[in-house]
Order: structure tokens, then sequence, then C-alpha cells
């Protein structure tokens, strides 16, 4: 789509919230956004949601995998709001340091496609 294609700048946060057993998951809240200027215009993506996180224990590190459903804000043009989720997938060592792979799914708002892979680096504490 020649709105939405390449790469996009974004900033991802999530609270974690433990559940009474941790070996469960962690159910996060989480906002999530990105954007882009193409030819002297903006478009961005905004989503704010829950998150499940399932991870499997490891003495170095661990995988994860996970879903999210949130609203998610699309203004291309006009301003419009979705229902979407998310899946995604990573790896943690255990100083915090993380890697994730993960799929958003967004409905088409006005012929745009606002789904797409994202591939982040960060740091829990």
């Amino acid at each position: 789509d020649a709105n939405t294609g390449g790469s996009r700048r974004s900033f991802n946060f999530s609270y974690d919230l433990a559940l009474k057993k941790p070996t469960q998951g962690f159910y996060s809240v989480y906002v999530d956004t990105n954007s882009k200027r193409r030819n002297g215009v903006t478009n961005s993506l905004t989503g704010i949601g829950v998150s499940l996180r399932l991870e499997n224990a490891g003495t170095d590190g661990h995988f994860y995998r996970g879903v999210g459903l949130g609203l998610y804000t699309i203004k291309a043009g006009a301003t419009r709001s979705r229902m979407g989720g998310k899946l995604f997938v990573g790896y943690e060592r255990k100083e915090g340091v993380f890697a994730e792979a993960g799929y958003t799914l967004i409905p088409k708002v006005s012929g745009v496609n606002a789904s797409g892979l994202g591939l982040s680096l960060g740091y829990r504490f």
C-alpha cells in the first residue's frame, strides 16, 4: 500500500501485571505507536490495549509468545479507530534485554492497510 509500505518509526511501551501464579504468564497494558512521513504527509498508527505474554523458563534467558487486543487509531488523511490485535514471539535474556517479532492485524480503513510485521529490541526492568 502506498500509504503504509516500507519501514516506519515506532515506540512501544507496556506495563506488566503479574498473575497470582507467575508461571502462567503476564498480563500487560500496552501502547504501540508508529509513523511515517511521505510526500509531506504524516501517517500514524496508535494502539492501546491489553496483552498476555507466556514464557518458557530458562537459566540464561527464555522464549516467550503472546497475544494482544486493543483499539487502534489510524491517521491517514482522516482519523479512524478500529479494534485490532497482535501476535508476538521473542527471546529475553535474564538481564532484561529482549528481541521480539510481532504481527499487528487491523481491518482496512478507507482502503489503507495498517496491518504489518514489526521487529523490536528492548529492555524490561
